[in-house]
């Protein structure tokens, strides 16, 4: 699993978000919200923004798993 959506299901594991829950407080589709678990898809920076204080981290928790998942991406290309 790759940094940042392995980092955002534990945390809504923990929290007991589910992803229904996830897209509506971040105002997009399940299906975003799927996007994002599974890797797919990266937040922006307002949805970052929205998620920490749902998943009760920070910010820069948020963005170096992003960071590190853009690396894990490109060793792969």
């Amino acid at each position: 699993m790759k940094p940042f959506n392995a980092l955002l299901t534990r945390r809504m594991e923990q929290v007991h978000l589910t992803t229904a829950e996830l897209a509506i407080r971040l105002g997009m589709t399940v299906r975003d919200a799927w996007e994002l678990r599974r890797g797919i898809a990266s937040p922006n920076p307002n949805q970052i923004a929205e998620l920490a204080p749902l998943l009760q981290v920070t910010e820069i928790q948020l963005q170096t798993a992003i960071d590190q998942q853009a690396v894990v991406v490109k060793a792969w290309e």
